[in-house]
């Protein structure tokens, strides 16, 4: 109401003003743009145009731990900013744009800046097509992009890139232990990992790679893998799942479709502002959420780094053999002088293709029809993060396994049992060898597959109200005209219920 009042005084369009509180009680914050930012047109990135006022933002040599200047705050002239890396570690974000709203290319803004910095390597994932994944390969540490839906391999080589990822969390986690640092240090030997993933949707239909993103999007902070979420939309499905969502960090996002999508992107608690009031409806503008801060920090216009022709004139003046290179997880080198436009972490990439033997040869077992973390009632999620790779690691016992887990070996030994139980793990050796381990195939019981599939199901909703709500939250994803149904119930429900009253006996009135 006040920004609307002082929008008509000043004789500025609607969106022109904003209104926000502090942290003190009854003060207001009220920011006016007198110019409309949308008028510019596109800002040219740097690395194609030599005369940019802005090429300063970007060094030869540059770091993860800076943050990455995207685009340009209009109103300021200051850099847009996302922050991938700092003292807390890895960043999990999630980029949201409709078709034609420059998702795209604010990607390639970031991918610019890793495949520039001394202690990153990039990985790309995409399992919807591929196009722009290509383009930066050359200077990409793994690219696996394509339609899942027709490659096999591509799925397995997807699946394990994201298995690769959890192990080296596991690897660098014990590694930030030993060297005291509670966030693990990226160097040019040993560099972050920025894991990005377009067309979240698509991954997330992969047989076994929900539960990886909901490990990774957790566990990755203190090891220095960066992890990327992109997709057309901010529900639930585009986000990489619920599990993925409640993780982020930080959410970027562009036009969205639909304004109900501004909430789920973030949760139902929060909504995010309508970038469509700033920018007029052109694309390219973007905002910045800070999950952490629940408000809006920054927002602009992204700088547009051309077609994929100029993008790979880009590449091409850069030299692939001078990346860091990753060797494996838990073991790196530097890269050795290459050949012009020979591709970096070609050991990566053979990792890779071998990604069950990364536990010292012992083959990872096969991915279960739940996914490659089982689900296995009685074991929490999170004990499952860690017990999984415990088990996988080698025997080991219930006392070992209450340490890791800080709980009682009864306890510890109560997991393992289920586990069992559910036919993931097993006793083997004998004498003081024996151990828990994981079993080579792990394999249901016939009698226990439905009980189980029953305790992995979504909990039921017994009233359209119910269902209404947790389709408005996020919790269930459905279709559009569906869902403007279950917000109309849900919108008569929250109605207030008049009660009518009888006359008393004996009223003369």
């Amino acid at each position: 109401m006040i920004a609307e009042k002082l929008a008509h005084l000043r004789g500025l369009p609607y969106g022109r003003v904003d209104v926000r509180t502090t942290e003190y009680p009854g003060q207001l914050v009220i920011e006016i743009r007198d110019q409309d930012p949308s008028v510019d047109g596109p800002v040219t990135h740097p690395a194609l145009d030599p005369a940019s006022p802005y090429k300063d933002w970007f060094p030869a040599r540059r770091s993860i731990r800076q943050p990455i200047p995207v685009g340009v705050i209009p109103e300021t002239g200051e850099p847009m900013q996302v922050v991938l890396f700092d003292d807390e570690g890895g960043k999990a974000v999630g980029v949201y744009s409709m078709t034609g709203g420059g998702k795209t290319n604010m990607l390639d803004d970031i991918r610019e800046w890793v495949t520039a910095c001394d202690d990153a390597i990039l990985v790309q994932l995409n399992g919807a097509g591929s196009g722009d994944e290509r383009t930066w390969e050359p200077l990409a540490a793994v690219t696996a992009a394509g339609l899942q839906a027709d490659d096999p391999g591509l799925r397995q080589r997807i699946v394990g890139a994201l298995q690769w990822a959890r192990h080296l969390i596991g690897e660098r986690a014990e590694t930030a232990a030993n060297t005291g640092e509670s966030v693990f240090q990226p160097t040019r030997q040993d560099p972050a990992v920025v894991v990005m993933i377009d067309e979240v949707d698509e991954t997330g239909n992969i047989e076994g790679a929900t539960k990886l993103l909901e490990f990774l999007a957790s566990k990755q902070r203190k090891a220095a893998v960066c992890l990327i979420l992109a997709g057309q939309r901010a529900t639930v499905a585009w986000t990489g799942g619920s599990g993925v969502r409640v993780n982020l960090s930080t959410v970027v996002y562009g036009l969205l479709a639909r304004d109900s999508e501004a909430r789920h992107a973030v949760g139902a608690e929060n909504e995010l502002p309508d970038i469509s009031e700033y920018s007029r409806g052109e694309a390219g503008y973007f905002g910045i959420y800070s999950v952490r801060q629940k408000r809006l920090t920054q927002r602009g216009r992204t700088f547009y780094i051309g077609k994929l022709a100029d993008q790979r004139e880009i590449v091409a003046r850069r030299d692939p053999g001078d990346r860091p290179v990753l060797e494996s997880a838990g073991e790196t080198t530097k890269a050795a002088p290459a050949a012009p436009r020979e591709q970096p972490g070609n050991a990566l990439r053979d990792r890779l293709a071998h990604v069950g033997e990364l536990n010292e040869g012992r083959p990872l077992p096969a991915a279960t029809p739940l996914g490659a973390l089982p689900v296995v009632p009685g074991v929490p999620p999170e004990v499952m993060t860690v017990l999984y790779l415990l088990l996988a690691s080698g025997r080991t016992s219930a006392t070992a396994v209450g340490l890791r887990l800080g709980v009682s070996k009864t306890t510890a030994h109560g997991y393992l049992a289920a586990m069992r139980d559910y036919g993931f793990a097993e006793v083997a050796g004998g004498g003081r060898s024996s151990g828990w381990q994981l079993t080579a195939r792990p394999e249901v019981p016939e009698q226990m597959r439905e009980p189980l599939r029953q305790y992995a199901t979504a909990s039921q909703y017994t009233t359209l109200e119910d269902l209404a709500q947790a389709v408005h939250d996020g919790l269930v994803e459905t279709d559009d005209e569906t869902r403007d149904v279950l917000e109309e119930v849900r919108r008569i429900a929250g109605r207030k219920r008049l009660s009518l009253v009888p006359d008393s006996p004996g009223n003369g009135e």
